[in-house]
């Protein structure tokens, strides 16, 4: 499996997870959730991959608020570049997603290998019907298919759920429990929850940080958020197949 191939799935990959809910100790279940941070536009976030044969450089942009049919939209490019000797692959993914709550409405991703686009993958979130449009595109192929949801379950992509969790008051015995869809569709459960806090240098700067756990049935996860607003993401770990370490090499914000 390509290092780019795990990046994307759990990065940028083609999955929408549904929340299913935010535990908090002595309280079974919490009210519906509200972003506890507003995010500030514009911000730029980059990431490198430390060791290895390949480079890998990953990308999340908050570009942008854009109004659609009488909503407020945050504008969201991502990219995940790997490198090897002289040829590169890469994501591209662009994100409309919710102001108020971060759910997506549109997600348009194109796959890109040695500066040629070799497919393209357009989703379209339709939360109040429960389902998923989906249309991937390649020369000479061309497929559609409909990804079923339980209406009334906010559903994410893996983009706008790394905006998601930076929005969350992670504390000691706080957990988050969702879905996803992975790449073949297949509907799996995800457990997100909070692991301590740690001190944390990295390219871009020292970080005062809260450690967040991800397990999913392939890989586990860690993430380190700022505690700083607007929180962001300063270093992701996975382990699974194989591991990876990102860590946040520039980061801007207005």
């Amino acid at each position: 499996m390509r290092l780019s191939t795990t990046l994307m799935l759990m990065v940028l990959g083609v999955v929408a997870i549904t929340v299913v809910s935010f535990l908090i100790p002595g309280k079974e279940r919490s009210p519906p959730f509200e972003l506890k941070v507003r995010l500030v536009t514009p911000e730029r976030c980059v990431y490198e991959s430390s060791g290895g044969d390949s480079r890998v450089r990953v990308v999340m942009e908050l570009t942008s608020q854009v109004e659609l049919n009488g909503s407020m939209f945050y504008r969201i490019v991502g990219s995940i570049r790997e490198e090897e000797e002289e040829s590169f692959y890469m994501v591209r993914e662009e994100l409309l997603a919710s102001c108020n709550s971060l759910l997506p409405f549109m997600v348009n991703l194109t796959y890109i290998n040695n500066s040629i686009t070799v497919a393209k993958l357009n989703m379209t979130f339709s939360q109040e019907r429960g389902k998923v449009l989906i249309c991937f595109h390649r020369v000479g192929l061309e497929k559609a298919k409909t990804a079923c949801i339980e209406p009334g379950r906010k559903v994410y992509d893996s983009l706008s759920e790394l905006y998601f969790l930076r929005s969350i008051s992670w504390r000691e015995g706080v957990v988050v429990r969702f879905y996803y869809l992975a790449s073949d569709f297949k509907v799996e459960e995800v457990e997100a929850s909070f692991a301590g806090y740690e001190n944390l240098t990295v390219p871009a700067g020292s970080f005062s940080c809260v450690r967040v756990f991800i397990k999913t049935p392939k890989q586990e996860i860690w993430l380190w958020i700022s505690l700083a607003p607007p929180h962001p993401i300063v270093q992701i770990e996975s382990r699974g197949e194989e591991k990876t370490l990102l860590k946040l090499v520039e980061y801007r914000s207005s």
